[in-house]
């Protein structure tokens, strides 16, 4: 079943269990880093190689157990947007209109691109095709062909960008937020304060989980906890 699945959505079996392999390898160096405890996880960290049923050959262990606090947003899609967002970024593209054209075209940072005729998204956002839920897309990789394209891409919302974008210029007198000198997106000047304290925050919290000086945010353990609640209410209800 699960091979028939792959073919039907173009997926390698090889590439997914290899990806399963380095997230319990990246889960292992968050723990030994202090920012998650294996012990919350059925079955605890063991070998990394056992899953909750107790199979010793599925690559991904205890770091998938589904009750896991780090698993809690597994299935919230703007969540994971998100922290593919805060990952990737600057690689992101705005959907633009020409003003005296109409045509829509996508670009980044540095001028125009095209997302790859390959990937599932390459007519989105073109005439007579389904509209974006969102005109950002943040991407894995850039090629230059025929033109410049983008591909392992996906839409993003403009508060995932706003939380983890780059530099923020709050332009108060039109309501509109520049991230990066390029990068435009609709905010009224509270909102924008509001991110603006939100990303202190974040990042005054993250210093303190390196630093050894917070736990590793299981229920109960005080402010962070009400700190990635606001975060998570923001990106599921905006």
């Amino acid at each position: 079943a699960a091979a028939r699945y792959a073919a039907a959505n173009g997926l390698d079996p090889e590439t997914l269990r290899q990806i399963a392999e380095m997230r319990g390898q990246y889960a292992s160096l968050l723990a030994d880093a202090g920012f998650i405890r294996a012990s919350d996880a059925r079955g605890g960290r063991g070998s990394g190689r056992s899953d909750t049923t107790g199979r010793s050959d599925a690559p991904w262990g205890w770091a998938d157990a589904s009750d896991a606090p780090w698993n809690a947003d597994g299935g919230r899609a703007p969540v994971v947007k998100a922290a593919l967002c805060a990952g990737l970024y600057a690689n992101v593209a705005a959907l633009e209109t020409d003003a005296s054209t109409g045509r829509t075209r996508w670009r980044d940072g540095k001028g125009e691109v095209g997302v790859h005729p390959g990937s599932l998204n390459a007519r989105l956002g073109q005439p007579g095709e389904r509209a974006p839920t969102h005109p950002f897309l943040v991407f894995h990789e850039k090629v230059k062909t025929s033109r410049v394209f983008i591909r392992d891409c996906t839409t993003v919302a403009p508060s995932a960008l706003l939380l983890f974008g780059g530099a923020m210029d709050v332009r108060h007198e039109t309501g509109r937020v520049c991230l990066d000198g390029w990068l435009w997106l609709r905010a009224s000047a509270q909102t924008a304060v509001l991110y603006k304290k939100l990303r202190k925050a974040l990042d005054d919290e993250l210093d303190a989980r390196i630093a050894g000086t917070r736990g590793s945010g299981k229920k109960g353990s005080g402010g962070d906890d009400d700190l990635l609640g606001t975060i998570r209410s923001l990106l599921t209800e905006g």
